[in-house]
């Protein structure tokens, strides 16, 4: 029987191992089938964001092509020196002064540096290829601000070119910086306003800019604050001619040793290594009087008068606004006294219109000058606008204009419906009201009209106070 059992278990094995062999393949397939679809169900788990079933796409950086700069920087003796800067700088060449000497002064676009080892070479590496400009110790100290093609300014200066995967040999020269050092004395501001005397400066100088003369123009290559007593010194300087200037919010600019004019400055030739000393006096601002009046000689007292001058631009769509004011008010008498630096300052009052009267004063520091000024919008108007009714308008815009001024004056009617205005030139005044509503404006003439002209003048005299200019409005 055992012999039975055995015999049957051989034949069994000898049919089932053909058949498997024949379902091996499927039963493979049937596996990876599920286990793709295990993965997916996994992938697809709450919370997971939903995939596409493709894997995600490599990233490749690619760099972008660059050059190179190498050479040896030596000194006029053509030895190497060793710890000089050298920078290689695109367009724009505009400088900006990052510190107290025009070594610092740094181009405005791209730049790429290097500094001199032991045997003077150097290496820049990295640059972007195209032309360039190379400046040799931009940062100052010993050795002067140098541009490859012998110029002392960016714009001066030849262009390199740098070329992808190549590396530009060139080799410098190092100069020896000039200086330039002295003292700026000022006036000091004396209680009363008095002119005071001139001695060392007090701090209330701005700065001290020095200028190297170029082919075309006069350039500023430094700016710097004196210190105590009012000493200064600029180095990294190139050999050429110079001038040194003291921008003072007192008396304007003024040019070593002591001029309000260029034409009288000084002008320092430098050398190679060579140092100057240039000091700077600071004329007194000059004592600017007057009296404010009417064309009749009429005193105006407590009045406001205002200098201005160093316009600016902030905003072209809108006039220049002024970078300095003085202001000073009129005594009993209308007279006034201030102290104005060099330059032309534009005057007006605190009336709100200005004459044609007024006008500039050309004030130069050190020159004491006497400045008459007449005003004659001072006139006050007044009235009330009211509907036909008699009931008050508030809110109504009063325009005003004279042959006399220069300008119209715009008033808006309070609760009661009264409206003033001062400050009006003599002359036939036209009155204009404008009413709003709904988002619409209807404009009325005086006394109350449509038409231009059926509108009634308003008789201004010089001063006067006009009351019971009144309105009534459909």
């Amino acid at each position: 029987m055992g012999e039975g059992l055995e015999g049957t278990g051989t034949r069994m094995r000898q049919r089932l191992v053909p058949a498997l062999r024949e379902l091996g393949p499927l039963l493979a397939g049937l596996a990876l089938i599920a286990a793709v679809g295990v993965g997916f169900a996994w992938s697809q788990r709450p919370g997971d964001p939903p995939t596409t079933g493709r894997a995600p796409a490599s990233t490749t950086v690619v760099e972008a092509p660059t050059g190179a700069v190498r050479g040896v920087v030596v000194g006029p003796d053509g030895e190497p020196v060793e710890g000089v800067v050298v920078k290689v700088v695109t367009a724009p060449f505009e400088p900006y002064f990052a510190g107290p000497n025009p070594a610092s002064a740094v181009p405005a676009g791209a730049t790429w540096s290097g500094i001199t080892g032991p045997d003077g070479t150097y290496e820049i590496t990295r640059v972007t290829p195209g032309p360039h400009r190379v400046v040799v110790s931009p940062d100052g100290g010993d050795w002067a601000t140098w541009w490859v093609g012998e110029a002392a300014l960016a714009d001066d200066a030849e262009d390199v070119q740098v070329e992808e995967d190549e590396v530009l040999r060139l080799d410098l020269t190092a100069m020896p910086a000039a200086r330039i050092r002295g003292a700026v004395s000022e006036p000091f501001a004396t209680a009363g306003g008095s002119r005071g005397e001139t001695g060392e400066s007090d701090g209330s100088v701005t700065e001290v800019v020095v200028e190297r003369q170029t082919d075309d123009a006069w350039v500023e290559v430094a700016r710097v604050r004196p210190g105590r007593a009012g000493r200064y010194e600029v180095d990294g300087l190139a050999a050429g001619r110079h001038r040194v200037l003291v921008d003072s919010p007192r008396s304007g600019i003024v040019h070593a040793p002591s001029a309000t004019s260029e034409d009288d400055a000084r002008v320092v030739e430098l050398g190679v290594g060579q140092a100057a000393e240039v000091d700077v006096v600071v004329p007194p601002p000059a004592l600017v009087t007057g009296r404010l009046t009417t064309s009749t000689g009429l005193p105006l007292p407590d009045r406001e008068i205002r200098f201005s001058t160093g316009y600016r631009v902030v905003d072209p769509r809108f006039p220049a606004l002024p970078t300095t004011t003085r202001s000073v008010r009129t005594d009993s008498e209308g007279r006034y006294a201030v102290r104005l630096g060099t330059g032309l300052w534009s005057v007006q009052t605190d009336l709100r219109c200005r004459g044609p009267q007024q006008r500039e004063v050309d004030v130069v520091a050190g020159q004491d000058m006497a400045s008459d000024l007449v005003e004659d919008a001072v006139a006050t108007v007044s009235g009330q606008v009211t509907d036909r009714a008699g009931r008050p308008l508030s809110g109504v815009d009063v325009f005003l204009s004279t042959p006399g001024s220069v300008c119209g004056q715009a008033a808006t009617t309070d609760a009661d419906g009264r409206w003033t205005l001062t400050g009006v030139a003599p002359g036939r005044a036209r009155i204009e009201y404008a009413v709003t509503t709904r988002g619409s404006q209807l404009r009325y003439f005086h006394p109350g009209v449509t038409k231009p002209g059926l509108a009634t003048r308003v008789e201004v005299a010089l001063g006067a106070t006009v009351t019971g200019v009144d309105a009534d409005l459909p």
